[in-house]
């Protein structure tokens, strides 16, 4: 095996050893690949805690009950409920269009009114 002299990508260092080897230790391994992910998934991690935020809020407004609470629209945009994010929107048996965070969703059922739903109600 062929051994070569380079510097490693995360502290510069010199290294001895194989041809192939990029780093050298696993600390520097690791620190480069840390700081490549933070700074990569800083739009995901954003829109991330938006519908985790909104998940929440959906998730304290519902009930066990056999009847789901029915919220205001603008008492929502108040506990800061985003309603540009969501994960995805199903129609139910009636044409409503259900719109999700993860697990938890709303139905509007008029103008001003909500219902939550939990999963495929």
């Amino acid at each position: 095996m062929s051994m070569t002299k380079h510097k490693c990508p995360e502290c510069g260092s010199a290294m001895n050893g194989r041809v192939d080897k990029k780093y050298c230790s696993d600390i520097c391994r690791t620190a480069f690949h840390n700081r490549n992910r933070v700074t990569g998934n800083d739009y995901v991690r954003s829109v991330n805690h938006i519908l985790l935020r909104n998940r929440r809020i959906l998730m304290e407004n519902a009930s066990d009950d056999a009847r789901p609470p029915r919220l205001n629209f603008v008492e929502l945009q108040t506990r800061g409920f985003d309603f540009n994010y969501y994960t995805h929107c199903r129609n139910d048996q009636n044409g409503n269009v259900r719109v999700f965070c993860y697990d938890y969703g709303y139905l509007r059922t008029n103008d001003d009114e909500l219902k939550v739903v939990y999963k495929d109600e």
